[in-house]
């Protein structure tokens, strides 16, 4: 095997292979590749986000995991990034003025209920 290639827990190597078919915990399912998120709902990628997110804090991945980890997490912010933006855009075309300064945070009346 090549150098670089991770140790388990005794010492012996760990080939990139088996590092990469770590299984997930039961009834879990594994999070899509980097090429997959995409296809991801806002919520979905939200969540991966941050099961990503936690897997770095532990600490406990090697420098291979560790790049993988970091990119996958990056391309997870974009996607939410860039769905809230289209949720924006099409909240602007059905009203202009939905997003405008202090009205977000205002609850919505219908006429002769106001007040």
């Amino acid at each position: 095997m090549r150098e670089g290639t991770g140790r388990t827990g005794n010492g012996q190597r760990r080939s990139a292979t088996a590092r990469a078919a770590r299984q997930p915990a039961p009834g879990r399912q594994l999070t899509p590749l980097v090429a997959d998120i995409t296809d991801l709902s806002y919520g979905d990628a939200r969540l991966a986000l941050q099961e990503s997110v936690a897997r770095l804090q532990a600490s406990d991945l090697d420098i291979e995991q560790l790049s993988a980890t970091y990119a996958r997490a990056m391309a997870l912010a974009r996607h939410c990034e860039q769905v809230l933006e289209q949720v924006e855009q099409e909240v602007l075309q059905i009203d202009p003025d939905a997003l405008a300064d202090g009205d977000a945070a205002q609850p919505l009346t219908t006429q002769g209920n106001a007040g």
